[in-house]
Formats: C-alpha cells, structure tokens, sequence
C-alpha cells in the first residue's frame, strides 16, 4: 500500500471548484505555495472524490471497488460511477466487486484499518470471504473498528488515521460509544498498533446529524505537508490539536486550513481529496 506520507499528487471533483469557489482557491493557494498542482476529475456526481476514486496500492496499480453505498440508494443521481469517468483511462486499475468506499479505507504500508460497515455493504460474502479478498487486493493486514450506527456512511477516515507504520491517532476514546471503544481495543490488540488520542468534539448547530465540524482528524497529508482543518468554536481545542500532531509528527508542515463550509455537510479535506504517489 502506499501511505499519505509518500503521496504527492492531488485531485479534487470538478463540483468542488464549481460550488465552493472560495474553498478551492484557499487549498490551491496552499498547495501551490509548496509546489504542489491541484488537479481536477471531471464528470462526478458529488464532492467526496475520496469515496469513488480508485485506491493506490503500488507505484503503477490501484484498486477501483463497487461503489454502491446503500446511503446512496435513494440519490442515484449523486453516485457517481467509476467506469464512466474517462479521466482514469490512462491509470492501470483492477476492478473489483466488493462493494467499498474509499472513505472507509485508513491505511499504512503494511496495514490496513476498516470498518464493519464493508460487511454490510456485501450481504453476499462472508466475513472471511471479504477479509481474504481484501488482503489479497492489498498485499496487507487487515483489521476491522466498529461503524458508529448513527454514521450514515460508516466510514473509518473521521475516526483514526496512520501516522507511521506502527502508530495511529484515534478520537479521544473516553467521547465514544462503548461497544465502539470495545471493538477499537480488540483491534488494538491484535493489530498490536500504538495510538495517540486526538480531542474532537460534536457540532452544536448540526440539527441533522451529519456535520464533520469537530473532527479534526480528517486531515490530508501529502509527503510531510498536512493541510489541518480547524474550525474556530473552541480555540484552545484547535491549538490543542495542532500541538498533538507537532509532538507526534515534528517533520510535518501542518497548516491550517478552514473549509467550514464544506464540513457542515459531513466532510473535510480527507473526504475531498484523492491524493497518489
């Protein structure tokens, strides 16, 4: 697999340039001020380029999923389908019809972190079935985290990420469900992975439920540059998170970056990005 420490491209969907124009030009200004391009995927249905984008496992192969989420299933017209994008004629991809989002795909070189959310998107396989068909895909261990049930995606990328092949930072635990801290631990154990907590808080305007306003961890990490969202309600948690991730990654370039508008609509700079080697 390929970690976000060694990738140096980044896309964006088209409908982010279109419909949040001031977004798009705060990330592209960040990035070209370290030498970075932004590019663009033409022809998607919605933002979360990460969750329909093909994964990255070799310099030269990446792995394309079914994207059928069933959150989806009353908005076909936003599911933007693979196949159709004519801008990844040029990459060499296996398809694959285990149905995944990449929004549920947190990953080091050698490790691989899900949540049991893929075993309900295929009602079809087992447990096992899909355990050693993703392990063969990634050349990878695989370990699973409970999906929190009130998620509507059930994705793993607000809740932890990889930040060397041995460590992961999670969500403060204490916050959390306990079925979910239970199923983190089992999954700790056997992944025998060290963790770092992270403080993350609840949008209190969020009448629906699906604001990612308050989690810091969905971050993008391109090389040592991090572009780190901060959300400016609480001050001392925004610098208390920065300073965690300075502590833990002293080679990163963290930098700032406040996309509320997008976040209000359960995503951040992880969820917008398909980022590559």
């Amino acid at each position: 697999m390929i970690p976000d420490w060694e990738k140096n491209k980044v896309f964006v969907s088209e409908l982010l340039k279109h419909n949040f124009y001031s977004e798009f030009i705060k990330i592209q200004e960040i990035l070209n001020n370290n030498n970075i391009e932004l590019g663009v995927i033409p022809m998607t249905k919605d933002i979360w380029a990460r969750d329909y984008m093909p994964i990255q496992t070799s310099q030269d192969e990446y792995i394309q999923f079914r994207y059928e989420p069933k959150y989806l299933d009353e908005y076909p017209e936003k599911r933007t389908i693979p196949s159709e994008l004519k801008f990844l004629k040029d990459y060499n991809i296996i398809n694959s019809n285990i149905n995944l989002d990449g929004g549920n795909v947190v990953n080091s070189k050698e490790k691989v972190i899900l949540t049991n959310r893929v075993f309900e998107e295929n009602p079809n396989l087992s447990k096992k079935e899909i355990q050693t068909e993703l392990e063969r895909l990634f050349k990878a261990e695989i370990f699973f985290i409970p999906a929190i049930n009130t998620d509507m995606t059930g994705h793993a990328d607000g809740h932890l990420r990889f930040i060397n092949e041995d460590t992961i930072i999670v969500n403060q635990i204490n916050n959390e469900y306990k079925y979910w801290r239970e199923g983190f631990e089992k999954m700790i154990k056997k992944s025998n992975l060290n963790y770092i907590e992270m403080p993350w808080y609840e949008d209190k305007n969020d009448k629906e439920h699906i604001s990612a306003i308050g989690s810091y961890l969905n971050y993008l990490q391109l090389n040592q540059i991090i572009l780190f969202p901060l959300f400016g309600e609480d001050s001392n948690i925004d610098q208390q998170c920065i300073n965690i991730l300075k502590n833990n990654i002293p080679e990163a370039n963290i930098i700032p970056i406040n996309i509320n508008p997008i976040g209000k609509l359960g995503g951040l700079m992880n969820c917008i990005t398909w980022n590559l080697k």
